[in-house]
């Protein structure tokens, strides 16, 4: 690999020159034709640049750290090859840190890219936001996926989809008896509100007992599909497609029938997931897509030291039918036109709420 002083003895230039020239220096005063020299013998003699030293330097490093739980579930897998996609084309290079939501592994990512010297960071935290304050310190600009405490954001309305979930299951199927079933409260508290608070518009009475907490595979989900049956309950919303494929084959292992016994709805809305599952697993679709492009952009408009409102930038989620619920293939195309009409009296209002987001 070739170093700086060699590419200066090829060119017949001054070491500070072709440092200066590699480095995007405005205050470089060599000729264009210098220049393009120097890039060109720099290329072709497979120069890369130390961007841990341009780190320690105070230079910018074109890096960017993103740290959360990465590959727990398909979902933030998907939305990490569209970050990694689209921070690659904007010219930034990806640092991957997989903290398993255990906030000691996470501060220890976030010194480690801070101290090689990244630009900018998109992270789905665990730590509080005061910790994090203390750890940044303001010293890189951050973008919060799902966290609308802590400073510039991009979220799905997770609260939101379980809510139209459950009052889909309520209004169009008549269920009484709805189980939330997940593998951890406290990772999707918004979307447990959201089914608190369908039950609640509807007079329907929680009981403990249907809140479930479940492996996602396994004995245990074996277990939390026996505990549905004992107790009687006629649907489910789980918090994620895989929770709700593995309830859907133990449920049917049972000798339970989907829909006509139970009900199940899903979260996320990952395709391959969805289509894999008989019959189809009628979901909560995460726009994953969006969140990170989004991301991208705000975190892009940050490093470049723009001034990005703190609004809070929201992300609609989006109810995908299928026959899981129990809606058959003519009461699909009933739901989504009501929804396409619903949407388009909806679009002026949405419209104006994304462009004062973005302001």
């Amino acid at each position: 690999m070739a170093k700086m002083k060699q590419i200066a003895e090829k060119t017949g230039t001054a070491l500070s020159t072709v440092s200066a020239v590699l480095n995007g220096k405005e205050y470089c005063y060599a000729s264009k034709e210098k220049k393009e020299l120097i890039k060109r013998t720099a290329v072709e003699m497979g120069y890369v640049p130390n961007r841990m030293s341009r780190g320690l330097r105070g230079l910018s490093t074109d890096t960017v750290g993103v740290v959360g739980s990465l590959f727990n579930t398909p979902v933030f897998s998907i939305m990490l090859a569209r970050l990694n996609d689209a921070l690659w084309k904007a010219g930034y290079t990806i640092m991957h840190g997989d903290s398993n939501s255990n906030p000691e592994i996470e501060k220890r990512i976030i010194d480690e890219f801070l101290s090689r010297g990244i630009d900018g960071l998109i992270i789905q935290s665990s730590l509080e936001k005061e910790k994090l304050d203390e750890i940044i310190e303001g010293r890189i600009p951050c973008v919060y996926i799902n966290q609308l405490n802590k400073g510039h954001c991009i979220t799905v309305d997770r609260e939101k989809g379980a809510f139209l979930a459950v009052e889909h299951l309520i209004k169009r199927h008549n269920r009484k008896k709805i189980a939330f079933v997940t593998s951890s409260i406290a990772s999707n508290i918004e979307k447990y509100s959201g089914y608190e608070k369908a039950l609640k518009k509807h007079e329907i009475t929680r009981k403990d007992e249907w809140t479930l907490i479940s492996d996602e595979s396994g004995p245990g989900v074996k277990n939390t599909a026996e505990r549905i049956i004992s107790l009687g309950l006629d649907s489910i919303i789980a918090s994620n497609d895989i929770l709700a494929g593995n309830l859907m084959k133990y449920l049917l292992q049972s000798g339970c029938k989907i829909p006509e016994d139970i009900a199940v709805i899903g979260f996320d809305g990952v395709g391959y997931i969805r289509s894999l599952i008989s019959p189809e697993l009628t979901t909560v679709r995460n726009p994953t897509e969006l969140v990170a492009e989004r991301a991208t952009e705000m975190l892009i408009a940050l490093m470049k030291g723009e001034k990005v409102s703190r609004r809070k930038n929201i992300i609609e989620p989006e109810l995908i039918i299928a026959a899981s619920c129990g809606c058959n293939k003519g009461a699909v195309k009933s739901f989504m036109k009501e929804t396409t009409e619903n949407l388009e009296q909806l679009t002026p209002q949405t419209e104006n709420r994304a462009h004062k987001s973005r302001r």
